[in-house]
């Protein structure tokens, strides 16, 4: 048992650990509607450097992570990956599917310099980004996360509750059924959208997060880079009126500022 903690956590410190060569976000500003536009300044401004350490909170989940991990392998479930139904390892999946280490890193960036209250997250699997965007969140700030398999969202739950007790929950369910049913408060003002990596799954979220989100308020896009089939909705999203301006920061993750004109 010592030893599969040992390795486990050696694992998740090399998933959350600064590593040459990974370590600077770099933004391509797709669409700005000002020279004195924040997100399109926040973009230009964003670097991380190698010997950076991540923000104390993530430092405080790497060993949360690491008993997770522990727990998980070695067990095999059969589960959702990459778009398809298999049978694997439950630790291979952890690792397969949660957020980046850059990705947490700048989800809790932008909730640090953006301030919302109201947050969303489509397909939260294990809870890395749910953490990192709870952590961040100014006091009363609470984060709402959908994801489709249960055993995933009791993983999340029981570590946001650990790390960042009452700062939000995990909701078990498709994103069609549940998100519906979020109150949201009058609005959600930030969202974080790693469910379907599709073109048309991704335009359906869109539909779903319109009338929601509100003015002003940003909403981030893993994986742009997985296929051309998700290059080119980053393309149509870009070209919407409904967007103020986008950023795309390694070619992986498209955040928006959403506009919503008044009549």
């Amino acid at each position: 048992m010592r030893v599969l903690r040992q390795i486990a956590a050696k694992l998740m410190s090399a998933f959350l650990r600064p590593r040459a060569g990974l370590q600077q976000l770099i933004a391509k500003v797709d669409k700005r509607v000002s020279a004195t536009d924040d997100l399109a300044a926040f973009a230009e401004s964003m670097r991380f450097v190698n010997n950076d350490l991540p923000p104390r909170v993530l430092l405080k989940a790497q060993e949360e992570w690491a008993h997770v991990q522990e727990e998980l392998s070695g067990l095999v479930r059969r589960t959702s990956y990459r778009h398809q139904v298999v049978e694997m390892d439950a630790g291979e999946v952890f690792q397969g599917v949660s957020s980046a280490e850059l990705g947490q890193r700048l989800l809790y960036s932008l909730v640090t310099r953006f301030c919302p209250t109201h947050c969303v997250e489509f397909g939260s699997a294990f809870g890395t980004a749910t953490v990192a965007i709870a952590g961040a969140l100014p006091e009363g700030g609470r984060i709402e996360g959908i994801e489709l398999e249960e055993w995933r969202a009791d993983i999340a739950n029981r570590t946001l509750q650990a790390l960042a007790p009452d700062k939000g929950k995990v909701f078990v369910g498709s994103i069609e059924e549940v998100f519906p049913r979020l109150r949201g408060f009058g609005g959600f003002d930030f969202a974080f959208v790693d469910a379907e990596h599709r073109y048309d799954a991704c335009m359906k979220y869109c539909d779903l997060l319109r009338p929601r989100v509100a003015h002003q308020g940003l909403i981030v896009f893993d994986d742009i880079d997985w296929s051309g089939d998700m290059r080119r909705f980053w393309r149509d999203l870009c070209r919407d009126e409904w967007v103020q301006s986008a950023a795309l920061f390694n070619g992986r993750w498209g955040v928006i500022r959403c506009h919503r004109p008044t009549n």
